[in-house]
């Protein structure tokens, strides 16, 4: 998948980069760059220079001079007084291309008043001679030419929505010869002779040839330099002075008059007079700001830059802030466009960029639907095949159908989920429901699964340091260690192939029944090898030594007596630990416990003990195996008879309490220490009366607490009050 994305990536890219770059090569979207020029141009308003003052042929000069064209004289009047007023340079934004027939002297009072201000430039104009006639150039008159300071080409290039927005520094037929007229006025102003002449470049004599085009920063709308009227300034009413070291550009605002222009500072609804739009060029020669459109190699290969950018940041962010950086991003190469212009003098234009980006979360949407889907066609494919292999949680995908396609991907997807989650959840009730704890860890000992066992014995908690030191040098390891209740574990630790970040699992068994299992085993191997083996082999020692003396033969009957009850304990108690509780009959304990005491008689008459028995004369059922009921019973008398001391007592006594029945055997010996009751009912525990060692084989009390834990019962010992043991067993009663 992850070549997959990276491929996709890379054809996003070349989409992208595809669709800037045929923009920016074909021009198609030049309104959308001529529309992001003219706003940056609004919004770039600068105050106007102080030294430019443009004197204007307005309406209200019209009025008062009289009809246009005037006397030439009025033109000479005007440069004499600006000049005598110490204005820097005048220029007039005029045409005096063919002799004032109605005043033909007035024609060399103008050049009188150039020759004698040496401070006039004049304009060159291109003009057809007819509707789609010849280009021509038309020049000033001859003996005005020769006294102008400077001579420009006052033309502008309208560009194709209408707009003007620049100029070219050189125009002219056959060879661009001329200066635009305000580089003219720039180049005068500091005293730079230019050339007018050019080297025709083998193109016809009336094509207009060009070089070199600006676009112009304007500094505001219409109206935005200092103007006087025409008439005004003719008459003399401004402050003396007023004109001193400024430039004076003279032309006509008049509707109808003079040139207009629309410029992108006033659109088509306020066009420019031709005279401000000269101020605009001037003020920016002086200052070297004229806008340099970027080479169209250049253009290029930054849009192919721009266009590729936001694919190296969608692919790294999620859908919501891919989406929120694509119009960052939007923003940022138009705010940089609008800027450069004016930090930079260069014309960036960026419709094919600001395309690539706007289309980019698009394009980079579909390609990785288009992968995605790709890639859960190939995994339905492979997680169906799975499945289908496995009887566990069902058999069967639903078929994709022949409707909407991404919604029947969304149809088995859910399925194949549907199946995973009841695989995992089963996979999770089998390692809750193993008898055995299962810890698994990953590289740095961190818990990342862990079953209920585990967390009871070892408080192990998922996402938490293992509580387990690994032993990480040895595989497999097993070792023995205790929960935090004290139970004994035993550990099973492996290394576990990679695989979602686990890389160990911990097994743990209970071993507390195999403890306690062979616990037993030493016990009961320690009893037959000592308590039954030892009177055997005395037995047969005596037989070998013995010459069948009385004696000899009553010692004889003596240890093999011993051995007999020793293996009648053992295979009782053994016989009482598999005991099948579904074979148990209804029994009269009454009777049992009378039949038992009956059969301790001899005993208790040899010794002068009194058995005084509190037993109801009515039946008390219970259910249980007679013969194991009626033993524990004889063994709790028995031991009463034998810890009771001679002429003494043994009362046994049964009462009813609910549901439960209660029998209690009392004898009047000594008591049993304290620090003896908790090992009492254990197997092969003997307890000593007044310092002298008790015969038998530690299993009378044990067998008792078995017969009654399989019948559901419980018994306990205390320490009579008035002296003596007490001994209790509680069994369930039969209604």
């Amino acid at each position: 998948m992850k070549s997959g994305f990276i491929d996709e990536r890379w054809r996003t890219a070349l989409i992208l980069m595809l669709a800037g770059v045929t923009v920016s090569f074909t021009g198609i979207l030049f309104r959308i760059d001529n529309l992001l020029y003219d706003l940056g141009q609004r919004m770039a308003s600068r105050p106007p220079p102080a030294d430019i003052v443009i004197v204007a042929i307005d309406e209200d000069s019209l009025s008062q001079l009289g009809r246009w064209p005037w006397s030439r004289r009025l033109h000479a009047s005007l440069i004499d007084r600006l000049s005598g007023d110490g204005a820097k340079l005048i220029a007039l934004d005029l045409i005096f291309a063919e002799p004032d027939t109605a005043d033909q002297p007035a024609d060399a009072e103008l050049a009188r008043a150039m020759e004698t201000s040496r401070r006039v430039a004049l304009p060159v104009m291109l003009e057809q001679s007819r509707l789609n006639g010849q280009l021509l150039e038309v020049l000033p008159l001859p003996q005005l030419t020769s006294h102008a300071v400077a001579l420009g080409r006052a033309h502008a290039e309208i560009e194709e929505d209408g707009i003007v927005r620049g100029l070219y520094l050189r125009e002219g037929l056959g060879a661009p010869r001329w200066p635009h007229f305000a580089e003219a006025i720039h180049h005068a102003l500091i005293g730079v002779e230019v050339d007018a002449a050019a080297e025709p470049d083998g193109s016809s004599p009336f094509v207009l040839v060009r070089e070199d085009f600006r676009r112009i920063p304007f500094l505001g709308p219409p109206g935005h330099f200092q103007t006087l009227s025409y008439a005004q300034v003719l008459t003399g009413r401004y402050p003396p002075g007023l004109f001193k070291d400024r430039i004076v550009l003279v032309g006509a605002t008049a509707s109808g008059l003079g040139d207009r222009l629309p410029t992108p500072v006033s659109g088509l609804s306020e066009p420019m007079p031709g005279v401000e739009f000269h101020a605009n060029a001037l003020e920016a020669f002086r200052q070297g700001k004229l806008v340099k459109n970027l080479t169209r190699e250049t253009g290029m290969f930054v849009t192919m830059l721009l266009s590729v950018l936001p694919v190296f940041l969608l692919a790294r962010l999620s859908p919501r802030m891919g989406i929120l950086a694509s119009v960052a991003l939007l923003v940022f190469v138009t705010g940089v466009a609008l800027a450069l212009p004016h930090v930079a003098n260069i014309w960036f234009a960026p419709s094919g960029a600001l395309l690539a980006i706007l289309i980019a979360y698009p394009v980079w949407s579909w390609r990785r639907l288009e992968a995605a889907s790709r890639f859960l066609d190939r995994e339905i494919r492979h997680l169906t095949h799975d499945l289908e292999q496995s009887a566990i949680v069902g058999r069967g995908m639903p078929e994709a159908g022949t409707g909407d396609p991404f919604q029947a991907r969304i149809t088995q997807i859910q399925a194949a989920s549907q199946r995973v989650r009841a695989l995992r959840n089963l996979i999770d009730r089998v390692l809750e429901g193993m008898p055995h704890g299962v810890v698994a860890v990953d590289k740095t000992g961190r818990v990342r699964l862990v079953n209920r066992r585990a967390q009871a014995w070892l408080g192990a908690e998922k996402d938490k340091p293992s509580p387990l030191e690994l032993k990480a040098d040895e595989t497999p390891v097993q070792h023995e260690i205790r929960s935090r209740d004290g139970v004994p574990l035993l550990v099973d630790e492996a290394e576990f192939p990679p695989a979602m970040g686990i890389a160990r699992v911990i097994n743990l068994v209970d071993i507390a029944e195999v403890k306690r299992l062979e616990a037993e085993r030493r016990e009961t191997l320690a009893f037959l090898s000592h308590d039954i083996r030892a009177p055997l082999a005395m037995a047969v020692e005596q037989l070998r030594s013995a010459q069948g003396s009385p004696e000899s033969l009553a010692r004889l009957r003596a240890q093999l007596a011993r051995a007999h009850e020793l293996a009648e304990e053992f295979l009782a108690t053994s016989r009482a630990e598999l005991s099948d509780e579904t074979a148990f009959q209804e029994i009269d304990l009454c009777g049992l416990l009378q039949q038992a005491a009956d059969a301790v008689y001899p005993l208790a008459q040899s010794k002068g003990v009194a058995l005084v028995r509190y037993i109801p004369v009515d039946p008390v059922w219970v259910k249980g195996e007679f013969g194991l009921l009626e033993r524990m019973a004889v063994n709790l008398i028995q031991n009463a008879v034998k810890y009771s001391p001679e002429n003494s007592s043994v009362r046994i006594e049964l009462t009813e309490n609910g549901n439960r029945v209660r029998f209690c055997v009392t004898d009047s010996g000594p008591g049993i220490p304290e620090a003896e009751l908790p090992r009492l009912f254990k197997r092969f525990s003997r307890l000593n009366a007044q310092g002298s060692a008790v015969p038998g084989a530690g299993l009378g009390l044990y067998f008792v607490r078995v017969v009654t834990e399989k019948h559901g019962g419980s018994v306990n010992v205390e320490n009579a009050p008035g002296g003596g043991a007490r001994f209790c067993v509680s069994l369930l009663r039969i209604n």
